[in-house]
């Protein structure tokens, strides 16, 4: 399960969507793997993880480094390849404000983003293409369908 680097050209979609969070200082949600550089060795292992966990195993890592090490971008980049590969994720940054557990909602806040952030292949957004086809009447009932 080698992570490969060959050259391929870039989607116009793709390309557009890296420079906007290139310039704008954030990782990229899509299109990682097109700048990924020096990162062969820590993404294999992961995707080893990822084919453990399809096999029925389990697997945890935390990723943990200085600011601007590549933290956030290895996990995208990883969010990517699982998303191809069939699963459903969700990610968030640990911060004083979301912590694993505590008081204050710093607990919940945690849950929350976990939530906001699912995704999958057909849908990158989960939360946000269910939350467009819910409708609610009387407090009691959702009405799930097209928006």
């Amino acid at each position: 399960m080698a992570v490969e680097n060959k050259r391929e050209r870039v989607p116009k979609r793709v390309l557009s969507a890296l420079v906007s969070s290139v310039a704008a200082g954030v990782v990229p949600r899509v299109g990682a793997p097109y700048i990924a550089i020096g990162r062969a060795e820590e993404l294999e292992a992961l995707l080893s993880d990822l084919e453990t966990i399809s096999e029925g195993g389990s697997a945890m890592r935390f990723i943990i480094g200085r600011y601007g090490s590549g933290k956030s971008f290895l996990m995208q980049l990883l969010r990517g390849y699982a998303c191809e590969r069939g699963f459903v994720t969700a990610d968030a940054d640990l911060s004083p404000e979301r912590r694993i557990c505590g008081g204050a909602g710093t607990g919940i806040a945690t849950y929350r983003e976990l939530i906001k952030n699912l995704a999958c292949k057909s849908y990158p957004g989960v939360v946000s293409s269910l939350a467009r086809g819910m409708r609610y009447f009387s407090g009691k009932h959702i009405l799930i369908g097209r928006s």
